[in-house]
């Protein structure tokens, strides 16, 4: 018998081992489940377009919990790590494309130049621009 088949027959679920958050339901990972929706809708996200409370309100919880999960989960807020997703995103555009650096700093979710570079330098130890002829000098060698 499935338990919808149980339901329908008049059962009720066991207050005490509770069927429906058996292992692999988003109820048995319990915040870890929270964690893990906001990852994947980090990534699936448009990066100019991702406000943290905006993603706490589409996972039904506050910016506040949000943080706190994710200090307790990921070790990192979640504004670290969107912007890890930018700088990686810009560090293989960079890398891999010949675009102007100031459309790759657009296109990654910056909203200015100043600060994709800025954080270009802070993360590579490098400008965008040396960072981008350092792989020009990697390649031909």
């Amino acid at each position: 018998m499935t338990t919808h088949e149980a339901e329908l027959a008049g059962y009720r679920a066991c207050k005490r081992c509770r069927p429906e958050s058996a292992p692999g339901t988003p109820a048995w990972k319990g915040t870890l489940a929270h964690v893990s929706r906001a990852l994947k809708l980090i990534t699936q996200s448009s990066p100019k377009s991702l406000k943290i409370n905006q993603l706490a309100n589409r996972l039904g919880t506050s910016d506040r919990h949000l943080r706190r999960l994710f200090a307790r989960h990921v070790g990192l807020s979640p504004q670290a790590v969107i912007m890890n997703n930018k700088l990686n995103t810009a560090q293989k555009l960079i890398c891999q494309t010949s675009e102007p650096l100031s459309k790759i700093a657009f296109t990654a979710g910056f909203n200015s130049i100043r600060r994709f570079n800025d954080a270009i330098k802070k993360r590579f130890g490098l400008s965008p621009t040396k960072l981008r002829s350092q792989k020009e000098g990697n390649t031909t060698s």
